[in-house]
């Protein structure tokens, strides 16, 4: 099947569905992650008070305005007039082709990915340095309790959820391929 030639306000609207799209499933992965993390640091370290009622409160009302933004307002067609009429004045002004557009959009993705590479590494290196940090802290000053192991549990998981969102998408089936099928699915429906 071969998708129909878009101009560039349909591609500017698809780009930002399938951008939209990933970043909500992402934030319902990390859900599976990061909730029962917070519940066991709790559990582990102060049983008596069970704070994370109020965490797991504050990210579930997030999921569900995340949610909402990325499907309720399609669903209710609140915000369709009015992003109709932002994009049509950002296009009076654009005098570039399609193709020319596709070919920047291709470049500035490129730039993006190879960023957000360099990121992740820059991230590993400074969870490398303060995990040490962390270690040599917790042994020289506190030496009765043992709390490195919750600093580097959660610099680790905040290193994960970055690999994640770099390298892992296309892993768990939210790559390349999704996108295409997604867009696939978008131009259809136009």
């Amino acid at each position: 099947m071969e998708l129909k030639e878009i101009n560039e306000k349909e591609g500017h609207k698809i780009q930002q569905r399938i951008t939209d799209l990933k970043g909500f499933y992402t934030h319902i992965i990390a859900s599976f992650i990061i909730p029962p993390f917070l519940i066991f640091v709790n559990l582990k370290t102060v049983p008596n008070f069970h704070w994370f009622w109020f965490a797991l409160s504050v990210w579930f009302l997030g999921l569900l305005i995340h949610w909402f933004v990325v499907f309720g307002f399609d669903q209710l067609k609140l915000s369709k007039k009015w992003e109709q009429n932002q994009m049509d004045n950002l296009f009076k002004s654009a005098a570039t082709e399609p193709s020319a557009f596709i070919k920047e959009q291709y470049v500035t993705q490129i730039k993006k990915k190879v960023a957000q590479i360099k990121d992740f590494y820059i991230h590993l290196i400074v969870t490398l340095f303060f995990c040490v940090v962390v270690i040599f802290v917790n042994i020289k000053f506190v030496p009765n309790f043992n709390f490195y192991g919750f600093a580097i549990e959660a610099l680790c998981l905040s290193l994960f959820l970055n690999w994640l969102g770099v390298f892992g998408l296309d892993l768990l089936g939210f790559g390349k391929k999704w996108e295409i099928k997604k867009i696939k699915e978008i131009t259809k429906k136009q």
